[in-house]
């Protein structure tokens, strides 16, 4: 079932953001056409990318008032937890892919199975 058919307060479309457009976003950085697709949309994002950017967070040495405006940013935005349906889902699809020769980065996986087993639209920088 749909994440968004689970929430009350959820009467316009979600979207799962993957860790370049939330980056972005947290940035102010969006260019137009990254932010006209995601106009009267809900933006999630998924565990891997909250993993993702407090990574960067660490690796790049971030002051504090940094971490506490990237704390702010994502209180506002819900996380898809990795269950045993992500974890299956992502399983299938690095198969497929190293099976065709193509192995993906296994973040991109992560987040593209939480969008595919919650049945969410995925919103990736170099896909819109």
């Amino acid at each position: 079932m749909p994440l968004a058919e689970r929430t009350s307060r959820d009467a316009v479309a979600s979207v799962v953001l993957d860790t370049d457009v939330a980056s972005l976003s947290f940035k102010r950085q969006l260019p137009p056409k990254l932010v006209q697709p995601l106009i009267n949309k809900r933006p999630f994002i998924t565990f891997a990318t909250l993993g993702e950017l407090t990574k960067w967070a660490d690796q790049r040495h971030w002051a504090q008032w940094r971490r506490e405006r990237l704390k702010h940013w994502l209180s506002g935005i819900p996380v898809l937890p990795g269950t045993e349906s992500v974890s299956r889902r992502w399983g299938e699809i690095s198969a497929a892919a190293a099976l065709r020769g193509r192995p993906r980065p296994q973040n991109d996986t992560w987040v593209a199975a939480c969008c595919l087993a919650y049945e969410e639209a995925y919103a990736k920088a170099w896909s819109i």
